[in-house]
C-alpha cells in the first residue's frame, strides 16, 4: 500500500528531471508484476531503449549501439560501475578499473609503459611494485574481460548447432566421437590422410 505513492512520487520526479534536462522519457514497459518486475524478459517488442522495473529498481535496457558507446566509451566518467560491481566483484578482481570509479580507475588506466612485445606482463609488474595484491588486481583486470568473448563464442556455437545441425557435419562428428579422416598431414611427405580416432 505504501509502495504506490512512493512509486508515483519517484516517477513524477524522474519525468520532471528528464524534461528539465531536455530529454524524453524512454518507452516504459508496464509490468504485469509491478513490484519485482519478474516479467522483464519481453523481447524486442518495445524498441531499442526501454525503462523497466527490476526488483523495485528502475533499470534501463538498451540494445542501441550509440547508447552503449556513450556509456562505455564517450562519457564513461558519468556512468559509475562501483556501486554495482564493487561489492560482488572486488573479492575476485580487487581494486581495478572494472570495480572502481574515478581517481582509482584513472590511476590504473594511466599506467602506460613502452614495453616491447617480447616482455611478460607479470615480470614488468613485479619490477614496478612489490605489492602482491596490486599485481594480482592488475592481472585479473587484464585477463578477466576475456570471459565475455568466450561466453559469446560458446553461446553462438550452441545456437548455431541447434539451428543448423545438418550443416556442421564435422562438428557433429567431433561431438559424437566418430572416426574422422583428415585429408592430409600424415606420412613422410605430409600428404597422406590422417585417421583421427574417437576421443583423440
Amino acid at each position: 500500500m505504501f509502495y504506490l505513492p512512493l512509486w508515483a512520487v519517484k516517477d513524477v520526479r524522474y519525468r520532471l528531471a528528464a524534461r528539465k534536462a531536455g530529454c524524453a522519457t524512454p518507452v516504459q514497459y508496464w509490468h504485469k508484476d509491478p513490484f519485482l518486475g519478474f516479467d522483464l524478459f519481453f523481447g524486442g517488442k518495445y524498441g531499442k531503449n526501454v525503462l523497466t522495473n527490476n526488483w523495485g529498481t528502475k533499470q534501463y535496457v538498451t540494445m542501441d549501439p550509440i547508447v552503449i558507446q556513450t556509456v562505455l566509451a564517450l562519457e564513461v566518467d558519468k556512468f559509475g560501475v562501483a556501486p554495482m560491481n564493487h561489492p560482488m566483484c572486488s573479492p575476485l578482481l580487487g581494486e581495478g578499473i572494472m570495480t572502481v570509479d574515478g581517481h582509482a580507475a584513472a590511476k590504473g588506466s594511466e599506467v602506460q609503459t613502452d614495453i616491447p612485445y617480447n616482455h611478460v606482463l607479470l615480470k614488468e609488474l613485479v619490477k614496478m611494485t612489490d605489492d602482491r595484491r596490486y599485481i594480482r588486481d592488475e592481472l585479473m583486470d587484464v585477463f578477466f574481460p576475456a570471459r565475455d568473448t568466450a561466453g559469446i563464442l560458446m553461446g553462438n556455437i550452441i545456437f548455431m548447432l541447434a539451428r543448423h545441425p545438418q550443416s556442421l557435419k564435422y562438428v557433429q562428428a567431433v561431438i559424437n566421437e566418430t572416426p574422422c579422416i583428415l585429408p592430409h598431414g600424415s606420412g613422410s611427405s605430409g600428404k597422406e590422410p590422417i585417421l583421427v580416432e574417437p576421443g583423440d
